[in-house]
């Protein structure tokens, strides 16, 4: 990739720009039920947050179903609330992505969220003042990790998949992007991202 070509760089919201996903959940209420948070992640996260997100099922539904299927008794309504309590703004990232913006790039997230979650989130946090945009694929009916995605985000902002470069802490969210041409990071931690970014640019 011609290094001086790069126009827009795109950050993951869950695990990359804040601190608080389904991963953390998974671990926490695995731990209350003795259960494999792996398991637990696969079934609340990979099979039906999914469906909440592309507008397959209620998020009722999303909550209720993999802890019928864990075989838990637990209040799906306080495991909710304790989801959206643990989310925290990742202070490093959102300081660099200030710099990279003094610096001339666009720098915007892209996340699929619910709706109603996504705006809860920017009023408890004020996450979006620091980029230039915000995309939350529910509201776009688009399947987060796919060539749709892709090809909206190059339409919208007019560049080409060459010219951008996209952070997420989950492979499978980079594997269509990549082969589209997007300069895909796998996120790690901060600074191993800070590095990547720096060869990508």
């Amino acid at each position: 990739m011609n290094k001086k070509h790069v126009q827009l760089i795109i950050f993951d919201f869950n695990g990359v720009t804040v601190i608080g996903d389904h991963k953390k959940t998974s671990r926490h209420f695995a731990k209350i039920h003795g259960t494999p948070w792996q398991a637990v992640f696969n079934v609340l996260y990979t099979k039906y947050f999914n469906l909440i997100a592309e507008n397959k099922i209620t998020e009722r539904q999303g909550w209720i179903r993999p802890i019928r299927e864990l075989g838990w008794r637990q209040d799906w309504r306080a495991m909710r609330a304790w989801h959206l309590r643990h989310t925290e703004l990742r202070r490093s990232v959102v300081q660099y992505v200030t710099r990279l913006r003094h610096r001339g790039y666009t720098c915007i997230i892209l996340s699929k969220n619910l709706v109603a979650w996504f705006a809860y989130f920017d009023k408890a946090l004020g996450f979006k003042k620091y980029f230039d945009d915000s995309i939350n694929t529910q509201s776009l009916n688009l399947p987060k990790a796919s060539k749709k995605t892709v090809a909206y985000i190059c339409r919208r902002f007019r560049v080409k998949p060459s010219e951008i470069v996209y952070i997420d802490d989950q492979a499978a969210n980079l594997v269509e992007p990549s082969k589209m041409g997007v300069n895909t990071i796998l996120y790690k931690n901060f600074k191993q991202m800070r590095r990547a970014i720096t060869r990508a640019l």
